[in-house]
């Protein structure tokens, strides 16, 4: 069962013996930029590029994810962010992309009203200014296992403020 969110879930995880930083396998980081690009193209918003410092952020946070077993967004990164994670199954590049940009069908283009629980992932997978992608992915080896994915966007997207504009600026209507 895949599981995403856009708040912080409280409640700590259980110490585990180990965190496998492979599970993503070999092509995991890839395959989400090319993930990215393809529904990006498809609003208009340039290409991204997989950013090493961006990435060790997030790798960083997949890593404590899978350590802790506690399903939080990170904080004080500066950049933006997408988590996921998954027991009895692995997320690919692909999936996990897929599943925060199917929020779409929840966006309201012709009134957008900022950031929302709902559509956050799909506006930041396609936020026009975020240029630079970082990406993570963790397993925990006990407890109650588990994959976690993090997805960390510079420059961060989702800004609040100015009646809105950011979001007209940022998040296009398909083409």
């Amino acid at each position: 069962m895949a599981v995403l969110m856009a708040a912080a879930l409280g409640g700590a995880g259980e110490a585990t013996a180990g965190v496998d930083s492979t599970c993503g396998g070999a092509s995991f980081a890839q395959d989400m930029l090319n993930a990215h690009n393809t529904y990006r193209a498809k609003h208009g918003s340039p290409k991204m590029v997989l950013d090493p410092a961006v990435s060790a952020s997030a790798q960083k946070w997949a890593e404590n994810l899978a350590n802790t077993q506690n399903f939080a967004h990170s904080k004080g990164s500066g950049n933006g962010e997408n988590i996921a994670a998954m027991w009895g199954g692995r997320h690919t590049g692909y999936s996990a992309t897929k599943a925060w940009y199917d929020e779409i069908k929840d966006y309201n283009f012709d009134t957008p009203t900022g950031f929302s629980l709902q559509t956050g992932h799909f506006t930041q997978v396609v936020w026009k200014a975020s240029t630079k992608l970082g990406v993570g992915v963790a397993c925990n080896t006990g407890g109650r296992g588990g994959q976690y994915v993090v997805a960390q966007y510079n420059p961060a997207g989702n800004m609040m403020g100015d009646n809105n504009q950011h979001f007209r600026d940022n998040v296009q209507r398909l083409r």
